[in-house]
This record gives structure tokens, sequence and C-alpha cells, in this order.
């Protein structure tokens, strides 16, 4: 703005307090995370349960929280993951990048948690994990 002097470094034109980016961490329970495309979960209109009514998220969390992993595994319902099967629902874990699954309508939720990694009793990852 004219008339109105500005604190930068010369040369870079920016702001001393704003070069240096501080990015911070926060700790969280979570040794896993899940994706599931909201897309696919509209397009079914629930598919899973014992009535098939609801959605795959809501029985993955009830499937968790029954297997005792819910604190450890994060479920969140993403935008479309660009796989778009008929009858199933894109899913994505973390810990397996390069790979989206399409889970059919009506599959138990524990199918797919029985994909994720197993966990040591200290809570880290085995040495060596096996892809199913």
């Amino acid at each position: 703005m004219p008339g109105r002097e500005s604190a930068t470094h010369p040369g870079t034109g920016r702001c001393p307090r704003m070069s240096k980016p501080r990015i911070e961490t926060t700790p969280t329970p979570w040794r896993e995370i899940i994706l599931v495309c909201r897309k696919c979960t509209r397009r079914l209109d629930g598919g899973f349960g014992k009535k098939q009514r609801q959605p795959l998220r809501s029985e993955l969390k009830t499937a968790l929280r029954a297997a005792g992993r819910r604190r450890e595994v994060r479920v969140i319902e993403i935008g479309c993951l660009g796989l778009c099967p008929k009858g199933a629902v894109t899913v994505a874990i973390a810990s397996r990048p390069g790979e989206l699954l399409a889970f059919p309508k009506g599959s138990d939720p524990q199918a797919l948690i029985d994909r994720l990694p197993q966990r040591n009793a200290d809570g880290a990852p085995p040495a060596t994990s096996s892809l199913r």
C-alpha cells in the first residue's frame, strides 16, 4: 500500500516472521487410517449392517470397537478416490499405498479389519509386514 512501510528482508519481499514457517505436530492414538469414498457411500444409500441400511463408515467403527481397535484406527470419509465400482465402496488403507479396495455392498466389515496390519503388544507395527 502506498505510504506504508513494510518490514521485509531485502531482496526477498518476505516478512522476517514469515520466512521460516513452523509446522507443529500433535500426537494421536491412531496407528492406522482408513479412507472411505463418500461418493460411493451416497450412491449405495447404506448397504451394510444387519438390515443393509448403514453406511460402511458406521459399520467399520462398530466392528473396530468390537475388536478393541477403535481408538487406534481412524475411519475418514473423503471425496471421490477415482475408482467407482458398481455395488461397492472404494476404500484406501493408509499403510497400503498404491492399492484401492472395492468393498462390496453387504460384506462383513471384519474382512476389511483383517487386512489391517497387526500390532505388537507395545503398539508398534511388526518388523516385517505381509500384504494379504
